[in-house]
């Protein structure tokens, strides 16, 4: 007796049959996207595809079965839920003190992901759910399926089986560009798990993936490439606040011929693509999409979260990248701090804070950073 939840040979024959077909599509681009991949499942299946965002992407409530379908590329991480863990600031400060710090929040984490399998099967009466897989390569296309969880084997991980630690290419993860935290945690049984636990805005997700694959994203807001990650940087209210008065500042101070480039995207080098909140340059300096050479100026407006990188890692890459001088505005202190390139060296020559005071450089500008964020 055939198991419904696994496709037949015929059924295979026609997946296969409907996913070339696609592909030979002039505007395919070689990619199979998810929620058409959803469609021929649910053909091929007799089912249905879910309009939410649930464990099941599709369903057949007569034989109580579903999936869960996923279509991309083989270099792409798969992704699956944002984990919105009430306590996770706690738990994420906990994970980086000690080690059972680290094992309460992987646990919470299983819990999370277990509750919301659990959830598609209850809410759409279902008895089993399996997975669906489509990754695609240069030359092929594969395909596989496999059972996920069922109403006698409902926990889709077993938190025994599990002892995490930070792998030391995501160390210093913070949050996610979906107001969310985010790490890469290693299990002992050789599998990896992608975390994410909800947080406030002004956060950043960072990806470990091949630069082809980030290209391959297309036009993503607030994204930027180096060290091997993708990192996205949303904005929070009081951040849009304070980069569109810093935005107008310097276009009436903006020296004749230079332009000020909001949330542009500057390629410092192969591999290295950053978009910094602002930066003034001259406007011939851009390509289509990336800026081409120094700027005179870069901004960043940091947040609790991103303020250990903008000091550190991106400062190091825009005194790589050649840029004249740097302002980094933290809204919490509240303080800008003026760097000047020194001999391919961004050296501070200012501090100013509330109450305001002229820039030193590059051009004189007055700045009140306590005024910076008010509505």
């Amino acid at each position: 007796m055939s198991d419904a939840l696994f496709s037949s040979s015929g059924e295979l024959d026609h997946l296969a049959k409907l996913l070339r077909g696609y592909l030979r599509l002039p505007f395919s681009d070689a990619l199979l996207p998810g929620r058409f991949v959803e469609t021929v499942v649910a053909r091929i299946k007799g089912g249905q595809v879910l309009p939410t965002y649930d464990f099941a992407d599709v369903i057949k409530p007569s034989a109580r079965l579903g999936w869960q379908v996923k279509s991309t590329k083989e270099a792409t991480p798969v992704t699956w839920k944002r984990a919105k863990i009430p306590n996770s600031v706690e738990l994420i400060a906990n994970s980086r003190a000690s080690s059972d710090g680290l094992q309460s929040l992987g646990d919470a984490i299983i819990d999370f992901c277990n509750h919301h399998a659990k959830e598609s099967l209850q809410l759409y009466d279902l008895d089993r759910i399996g997975y669906c897989r489509v990754v695609l390569r240069p030359r092929e296309v594969v395909y596989f399926e496999r059972e996920l969880i069922s109403r006698t084997a409902p926990d889709l991980f077993d938190p025994e089986q599990f002892s995490w630690r930070w792998s030391v290419q995501c160390s210093g993860w913070t949050s996610t560009c979906c107001n969310s935290a985010a790490g890469l945690l290693t299990a002992t049984n050789g599998y990896h798990a992608f975390m994410q636990a909800q947080l406030t805005g002004g956060s950043s997700l960072r990806t470990p993936m091949a630069f082809s694959a980030y290209e391959a994203l297309g036009e993503t807001k607030h994204h930027e490439y180096y060290d091997g990650m993708c990192v996205v940087n949303p904005p929070n209210r009081r951040h849009v606040f304070a980069l569109v008065r810093l935005r107008d500042a310097l276009l009436t101070h903006c020296p004749s011929g230079f332009f000020v480039y909001p949330e542009w995207g500057w390629r410092i080098a192969p591999g290295v693509e950053v978009l910094p909140d602002l930066m003034v340059a001259p406007p011939d300096a851009p390509d289509d999409d990336q800026l081409a050479v120094p700027p005179l100026l870069v901004v960043e407006i940091g947040s609790p979260s991103t303020r250990d990188v903008d000091r550190g890692r991106k400062k190091e890459l825009y005194e790589q990248g050649g840029a004249s001088w740097y302002w980094l505005v933290d809204l919490e202190q509240p303080e800008l701090v003026v760097f000047k390139n020194d001999g391919n060296e961004l050296v501070e020559v200012q501090r100013i804070g509330a109450g305001g005071a002229l820039t030193q450089g590059p051009f004189s500008i007055l700045v009140d950073p306590g005024l910076l964020a008010q509505p």
